[in-house]
């Protein structure tokens, strides 16, 4: 230690890289994507059932209710994470809520690169 201090190199507490990792997901909303900070914690949770997939990288911590009720419930917020820079399209805009097959039209430069080459408009759920 007194090296490191002579060199002002600053060192840190092995307590820190030992703290296992929290695994409450209280201070999510009741729906969340999962991203590369929680995929390790989200994946072990939804193996040990604290956790429901929804859909990939979708995921939720209501285990009771019927998961298209809790999508129909968070839909907006959802798409927002889904697709940030999004604008609601088509029958979607005008009726401001899901065609009756549970599908949402959305406009995304992140369903252009998902491979829709024809239209920039792809539908959901």
């Amino acid at each position: 230690m007194p090296l490191l201090k002579s060199l002002n190199i600053e060192y840190f507490s092995l307590m820190a890289v030992t703290t296992p990792p929290k695994t409450s997901f209280s201070d999510l909303p009741e729906v969340f994507t999962s991203n590369s900070k929680l995929t390790d914690r989200v994946s072990l949770s939804a193996k040990k059932g604290t956790l429901k997939k929804l859909a990939p990288k979708v995921y939720t911590r209501n285990l009771k209710d019927d998961p298209r009720d809790i999508i129909k419930r968070n839909l907006w917020p959802l798409v927002a994470q889904l697709f940030p820079d999004a604008l609601i399209s088509d029958r979607t805009a005008i009726e401001n809520q899901p065609a009756a097959d549970g599908s949402v039209c959305v406009i995304s430069a992140r369903c252009n690169s998902a491979g829709n080459k024809d239209s920039a408009t792809q539908r959901y759920w």
